[in-house]
């Protein structure tokens, strides 16, 4: 589903994801992170593909991005995340 062209389809992995806190996905989840496309799915309206993988980033591991996220996908935050993830050894 994370690789779905259906913005609801990745935003439902993504709360998956989070809500299991499965450390083995978030390579996966990092993919395409890029993503402004914005969602109407009422739990998160309006929000960007890129703005929810940011906040389940930052839930799964309690740990703030460097800088505010926001609908507009930022690189400094992505590349923060990846480098959390590789020194964790989630991802390689």
């Amino acid at each position: 589903m994370l690789k779905s062209g259906d913005v609801n389809q990745i935003i439902e992995a993504t709360d998956y994801i989070s809500y299991n806190k499965d450390m083995s996905m978030i390579g996966d989840m990092l993919e395409h992170t890029f993503d402004p496309r914005i969602t109407h799915i009422i739990t998160h309206k309006g929000m960007s593909v890129y703005q929810i993988k940011m906040a389940a980033m930052k839930e799964m591991t309690g740990i703030l991005p460097p800088n505010k996220t926001t609908y507009k996908p930022d690189s400094v935050n992505i590349r923060f995340y990846l480098n959390v993830a590789i020194k964790h050894g989630w991802i390689k």
